[in-house]
């Protein structure tokens, strides 16, 4: 491990510690704790001001949950799962997503109250395999900052444009970003089908190249 290596310095520094009894996860100190609770009220700040609402949603949940939003299929190897009750299987949250589902089910928003923007600064485990652990870089137990948008499909296009002038630039530190690569697996929650989803994803790209700091990938031969 270099001098310079962010657990070390950790250590050096007070800030946190890590140990072989608690793999991935961390021991905040006094020190460590507050810079962290000051980057956490940066974040708060932030998406505040973006108009989204914080929620928190329960840590544990019942497979049905994770069946629906396809996690068990997919995930399962990646989340910590428990027996609640005999023969009940339940799971620790590796995302926040099914729980931000759940809020706004029990809110049901009409058409008036849309956009509606829910965000956590949610705890979440993720079973990460012992090599693939870095220090703060990849742990089993993490803060994520998460937030969802409920949206009409006609709000699709600002809400994608509006996060990627008010989100991207702040966290990337700069006005060139990447966008990331979807998924095959996995559909949007709550889609009514696979054209709906795709028809869905061309208006969110539109709008991500219109509207936002990510550049626009060149044409293919074969796409011209």
């Amino acid at each position: 491990m270099q001098p310079d290596d962010h657990r070390n310095l950790g250590n050096e520094l007070d800030l946190f510690h890590f140990q072989e009894e608690a793999p991935g996860m961390v021991f905040w100190h006094p020190r460590g704790l507050a810079i962290y609770r000051a980057l956490e009220e940066a974040a708060r700040r932030h998406v505040r001001r973006e108009g989204y609402r914080e929620v928190r949603g329960p840590q544990v949940l019942r497979r049905a949950i994770w069946e629906r939003s396809g996690h068990w299929d997919h995930f399962r190897e990646n989340m910590f799962v428990l027996e609640d009750e005999p023969a009940r299987l339940a799971a620790l949250k590796p995302v926040s997503c099914p729980g931000h589902l759940e809020i706004a089910l029990r809110m049901a928003p009409s058409f008036r109250d849309l956009p509606l923007r829910l965000a956590e600064l949610g705890v979440c485990h993720r079973n990460e395999r012992s090599g693939a652990l870095c220090g703060l870089f990849r742990l089993r137990q993490f803060v994520q900052d998460d937030g969802h948008v409920f949206c009409s499909e006609e709000q699709i296009v600002p809400e994608v444009a509006r996060f990627c002038r008010g989100s991207l630039p702040s966290k990337c530190g700069s006005s060139r970003c990447t966008r990331p690569k979807r998924t095959p697996r996995f559909t949007s929650c709550g889609s009514s089908g696979t054209e709906t989803s795709a028809r869905r994803s061309t208006r969110a790209t539109r709008a991500s190249r219109s509207g936002s700091p990510w550049p626009t990938p060149p044409r293919s031969p074969s796409s011209s």
